[in-house]
């Protein structure tokens, strides 16, 4: 069944049933329709999955014995809460780490591409050739990129999630079956290119510079441990 008919359908019979949210349902589902025909799926796939528009719209007839018979137990949705509340405080976590070490990269790449000392510490500014510097400048750049876009991809995981257990929570303490929000973020193939491609060129400037720097540093050095030779430590 195509979409515009499923949709339809829907409508006829939540209107039959004096469904009072109507609207809302029938937007919910439109917009089921859309996000599964982005992941790949044909109209005709999706209004399979979701059954026939009769049977949906009978889950939310209050005269419907199924739904006056349907409750959810008050402690399991307490426990469900807690353990999603656990979930959430670590998703956070990750998000506050990610920026955190972003920023982190960002400043000692300062330091090292200036040559100033660090702040609040007693090490002294590194001694090293102009090239280790430049290199190790754009592997801590590649560093604060991979976590930047790490801290933002948690960040939106920490919204869809919330978005998806509120859905899962209204669908359980309320009888209803709107469709799931899926747990991971959307986005679309233009976007995962993009991503793809900046992650990439980070990946390589943080795996060839650090490299690169350590190999330049040690012919330099005529040392493998010219940590030692400048007297980083010292």
């Amino acid at each position: 069944m195509k979409k515009a008919d499923f949709l339809y359908e829907l409508q006829t019979n939540l209107q039959k049933s004096r469904v009072s949210d109507a609207d809302d349902i029938l937007a919910e589902y439109e917009q089921h329709f859309d996000r599964k025909m982005q992941d790949g799926y044909t109209e005709d796939e999706i209004s399979q999955r979701l059954g026939s528009p009769e049977d949906v719209a009978s889950l939310y007839d209050a005269g419907n014995p199924a739904v006056r018979t349907q409750f959810i137990v008050k402690g399991g949705i307490a426990l469900a809460d807690i353990g999603i509340a656990f979930v959430w405080i670590l998703v956070f976590g990750m998000i506050a780490v990610m920026f955190a070490a972003a920023a982190a990269f960002v400043g000692t790449g300062a330091f090292i591409a200036t040559g100033t000392a660090f702040p609040f510490t007693d090490v002294a500014p590194l001694a090293m050739p102009a090239i280790t510097r430049i290199l190790i400048v754009a592997a801590e750049f590649g560093a604060a990129v991979l976590c930047a876009l790490g801290g933002l991809w948690y960040a939106r995981l920490f919204g869809r999630q919330i978005k998806s257990y509120k859905r899962f929570r209204s669908n359980a303490l309320n009888g209803a079956k709107l469709p799931p929000v899926p747990i991971f973020p959307l986005t679309s193939l233009a976007v995962r290119r993009r991503e793809r491609a900046v992650i990439l060129v980070a990946a390589a400037l943080l795996i060839l510079g650090l490299v690169a720097a350590y190999t330049v540093s040690a012919i330099s050095a005529h040392s493998f441990e010219f940590w030692h030779v400048w007297q980083w430590f010292a």
